[in-house]
């Protein structure tokens, strides 16, 4: 990647209708969602939406900004650039596969640091807008991270801004009302491309082994964004799309070929929400915590 300090680009809108884009019912068919509006535009429009609904997870930051920014102003690498968090505010207005939708990205800070094995690791953190007309709609803020042989920053930027708490880790003995729990099919190459193309998406890190292991890992590995759905299903499940929140999430680890992902959280008094994602073995993949309202 590209982090300069003062590399702090706003890039020009992107237009697109989701439909062309992403795929509602691949999504939904990857992790096993059964929701009837999700899979059947018959019933989507029953339910009073135009078509089927797009989720707040398959709104990926890549929408928001054009290949070419991408990969030239901001040096962006496919099958190198890893995502190590997604924070997510949905503003409560369901927008549907038909809807115009404008996404707009910046880049709201950079830094990088000596990498623990040598060399230097570079942060980036990317925020996406994304408004059907003048009404905000969902926003993503991503944190991305690359390893490098020599730094870009001279000299070397390790201020990170990030919060040194993260998130909370869901507590097994704690109080609060459950929420519903929501498992995934075993992930697999079809499972994988379905994701691809339902968002969008054309990391080949997520296809290719060769590309993986360049990576360092031993085979393809899943999507961050299901990490995000399945992070959210719980609290959608509970709560609907009408109602506006905020996740704050990390990944801690990646998943791959043969893992079930496993999502379950709770609700505190206070509203708040805390979710974990777990493989078949209870590892942790991914944690977030959820609000109602924008913070």
């Amino acid at each position: 990647m590209r982090v300069e300090r003062s590399h702090r680009p706003v890039f020009p809108p992107v237009t697109f209708v989701p439909g062309e884009r992403l795929s509602t019912v691949n999504y939904a068919r990857a992790l096993g969602l059964q929701d009837a509006e999700l899979l059947d535009v018959s019933a989507a429009r029953s339910s009073g939406l135009g078509a089927r609904p797009v989720l707040p997870a398959m709104f990926g930051f890549f929408l928001a900004v054009t290949t070419e920014d991408l990969t030239e102003t901001l040096s962006f690498t496919w099958g190198r650039t890893l995502n190590v968090g997604i924070d997510v505010r949905w503003h409560g207005l369901p927008v549907t596969e038909e809807d115009q939708v404008a996404g707009r990205a910046m880049v709201v800070d950079a830094w990088e640091r000596a990498g623990s094995r040598g060399g230097h690791r570079q942060f980036l953190r990317l925020r996406a807008g994304f408004a059907r007309g003048d009404t905000p709609v969902c926003d993503w803020e991503v944190l991305f991270t690359e390893s490098r042989d020599e730094p870009t920053m001279e000299p070397v930027d390790d201020h990170d801004p990030r919060d040194d708490q993260g998130v909370t880790a869901l507590d097994p003995d704690g109080a609060g009302r459950e929420l519903p729990q929501v498992v995934s099919p075993v992930v697999d190459r079809m499972m994988l491309a379905r994701l691809s193309v339902a968002l969008d998406n054309p990391d080949p890190l997520h296809l290719d082994d060769e590309v993986a292991r360049k990576a360092g890992f031993d085979s393809v590995i899943g999507q961050g964004s299901a990490v995000v759905g399945m992070l959210h299903e719980p609290w959608r499940q509970a709560n609907g799309l009408d109602v506006p929140f905020t996740l704050r999430s990390q990944q801690l680890r990646p998943y791959g070929l043969g893992d079930r992902l496993v999502a379950a959280g709770s609700v505190a008094d206070d509203g708040s929400a805390t979710v974990e994602v777990c493989d078949q073995e209870g590892n942790v993949i991914g944690r977030g915590s959820l609000q109602e309202g924008l913070r």
